[in-house]
């Protein structure tokens, strides 16, 4: 287990909220999604983290995996119920997202999953 693992594990025991938003909106989930911690987003969702929460540009943790091509936390997020098709405030859902940066392999997931851009 990691260490940012670890540390959302003692942050939880002392009652932090896996909701809490930052300045930027972004939820702790958005966090560990940014830096493809696989184990800390799993275990704030198993905490009662909002998969679907989005951030200040309407952003959720899906599409961050989509921009930064995190496949394996993509996939967690979608078998926990993200919703596939889950649209910005500019209208991009996560498909386009992942097309916009390259990242071919969560594309092609994303795609199997009913994704549409």
């Amino acid at each position: 287990m990691g260490n940012a693992t670890e540390t959302a594990q003692l942050l939880l025991t002392q009652g932090v909220n896996v909701s809490e938003k930052d300045e930027s909106g972004n939820t702790p989930l958005h966090n560990a999604v940014c830096e493809n911690a696989i184990e800390t987003a799993q275990l704030l969702i198993t905490q009662g983290a909002e998969i679907n929460a989005k951030n200040d540009k309407g952003l959720t943790p899906l599409h961050d995996a989509a921009e930064t091509d995190a496949t394996a936390t993509a996939e967690l997020l979608l078998k926990q119920g993200a919703e596939i098709n889950a649209e910005s405030d500019d209208g991009l859902t996560p498909l386009h997202i992942a097309t916009e940066h390259n990242a071919t392999e969560t594309a092609e997931l994303l795609n199997r999953y009913g994704g549409r851009e």
